[in-house]
């Protein structure tokens, strides 16, 4: 492409757009995932405390769930990620601050990379998160 083509206004102007989408795009993601992570903390925590079973019974159920999950939907799932979804629900149990955090993840409109959302920021902001974790 020649240099004339890169410094046209239409050029330029729709180089914008799709790069805005993409950087919202990026943001619905994260807040998606977010949510996601979390319910799928609680549900294996409900099902721990369910059962009503000693610390070994969460071990197996984590054990055996990841690795359905990771044939499925890859090391997402993991084991050790598996783990950190229940965390995320421990430190977390009001949905109400992941709620808050998901709509200022999915709001959010950044004018550049570095103007990303700062997660701990907003956990702090909405009132789950001391402000120096």
């Amino acid at each position: 492409m020649s240099k004339e083509v890169h410094h046209n206004p239409l050029f330029l102007s729709i180089k914008e757009l799709i790069e805005q989408s993409k950087q919202q795009l990026a943001i619905s993601v994260n807040a998606t995932m977010s949510m996601l992570y979390w319910q799928i903390g609680k549900r294996i925590n409900e099902d721990v405390n369910r059962q009503n079973r000693a610390e070994s019974y969460g071990k197996q159920i984590v054990a055996t769930l990841w690795r359905q999950l990771e044939t499925d939907y890859g090391k997402s799932f993991s084991e050790k990620n598996l783990r950190r979804m229940m965390q995320f629900l421990n430190a977390f149990t009001n949905v109400q601050i992941v709620y808050a955090l998901r709509r200022q993840l999915s709001s959010a409109t950044p004018q550049t990379p570095t103007a990303a959302p700062q997660p701990r920021a907003m956990l702090a902001d909405a009132g789950g998160l001391p402000k120096s974790w």
